[in-house]
């Protein structure tokens, strides 16, 4: 496309003056620009997050023959609640935190499923950080499988590199819980910031050199002993999912379809981003259809178990997904990777607007793929979590209800 009817068009997209249908069919000569990912406008945005398997390299995750049976609702959910004092339904939420996909399972049933921005139940989107809790589950299950010793095993057993750096003595479970005590600016916005500098994904085509996160990570000071003080950490993340591979032998995408994606039953292939140095990037860029997230976060919320038996060591679900450390969001703790409300529900949560929210008490599990304009939003957290409270007691409208199992 030239480049004066793509500047016309992104314009038209920002104006909201062409439909979001046609993004869903954009070519390569719409891609948004690889290595600005950090900085994608509100119209890049549409087209990029659906589009990471064509922007960079990575990995394919299969999904097997059989799937996970999701049954609809004979009557599909109403949702209605207020945001400081204005009336919201699902229709209103959707537009108003630009969600591309939102899902509802109730006891494992289907009871509301939507989708907006020109997005089709077939179509991927990126899950940003939310990979994070996939990374930890799949820490977890190499724990079970025998390939990590336990939690409180050292990072640098697995990572050598980082014996003698601010990592010296950190333990699995403190670089779980954004405790490793090292100096980091998770700052979206900052060109300069330690998130910003090391987001080095493989991009076809660019030929500069990569940073490589366990070099990057092994230069940084120590702020706070291990253990104590909380400070969310992406490197940190990353620095996991480097354990894991190193630990089973293999790319955290091979595990996850060796142990979740086809033995679980997901519909649809996923994908996973890969760092320019081969690994795949723990950290974030995780995608797959909006009803294959579901399917996880309901596996992942009733024990990680598959016919009876799971894949994660006993008790991981409930200890994972307790407050560990008090963050500074509000009163909101922090487990292995997971966000911990304080009645016991509990979230992955990604940059713009991606959110998987579980609360096992009601069985209930709500995926919300968005597409905001800023990293993080309070407007659009406000509304997500108005929402996600308004599903809850529409579906557990007293505490009579049996809890479900975690």
């Amino acid at each position: 496309m030239p480049l004066t009817a793509r500047w016309l068009r992104g314009v038209l997209l920002a104006l909201g003056l062409l439909t979001t249908t046609l993004v869903a069919a954009a070519g390569p000569d719409d891609l948004p620009a690889a290595d600005q990912q950090a900085f994608w406008t509100p119209a890049e945005k549409l087209v990029g997050f659906r589009s990471m398997a064509q922007l960079y390299g990575g990995d394919v995750v299969h999904h097997g023959a059989r799937v996970m049976p999701l049954p609809r609702a004979r009557r599909e959910l109403e949702v209605h609640f207020t945001v400081t004092g204005s009336p919201f339904d699902v229709a209103s939420f959707m537009e108003h935190n630009r969600v591309s996909g939102l899902i509802v399972l109730h006891q494992g049933r289907i009871v509301l499923e939507r989708y907006g921005l020109g997005r089709s139940e077939h179509d991927q989107w990126v899950s940003f950080s939310v990979a994070k809790s996939m990374t930890s589950t799949l820490l977890g299950a190499a724990i079970r499988d025998g390939a990590i010793g336990g939690l409180d095993d050292p990072v640098s057993r697995y990572i050598p590199e980082l014996a003698e750096t601010g990592y010296a003595g950190v333990s699995l479970r403190q670089a779980l819980t954004m405790s490793a005590g090292l100096r980091w600016n998770e700052n979206y916005a900052d060109p300069q910031s330690d998130w910003v500098r090391t987001l080095s994904l493989a991009t076809p085509g660019d030929t500069r050199p990569g940073v490589d996160i366990v070099a990057y990570m092994a230069h940084l000071p120590r702020v706070s002993a291990p253990g104590t003080v909380f400070l969310y950490n992406s490197g940190n993340a990353q620095i996991l999912g480097i354990v894991v591979q190193r630990a089973v032998h293999k790319t955290l995408a091979a595990y996850l379809e060796e142990k979740i994606w086809r033995p679980l039953g997901m519909e649809a292939d996923a994908y996973w981003v890969r760092d320019r140095f081969g690994r795949t990037f723990g950290r974030s860029l995780f995608n797959a259809t909006l009803r294959d997230y579901a399917r996880f976060g309901y596996f992942f919320m009733h024990g990680g178990r598959m016919d009876g038996v799971s894949i994660l060591p006993d008790g991981w679900v409930a200890d994972a997904t307790r407050a560990h450390l008090q963050t500074d969001w509000g009163n909101v703790g922090y487990g292995y990777q997971w966000w911990v409300n304080p009645d016991g529900s509990y979230r992955a949560i990604g940059i713009f607007g991606q959110m998987i929210f579980l609360d096992a008490r009601s069985d209930v599990v709500i995926v919300t793929n968005s597409a905001w304009s800023e990293a993080d939003w309070d407007p659009g957290y406000e509304a997500v979590d108005a929402f996600n409270r308004a599903v809850v007691s529409a579906l557990r409208p007293d505490d009579s209800k049996p809890r479900g199992s975690r």
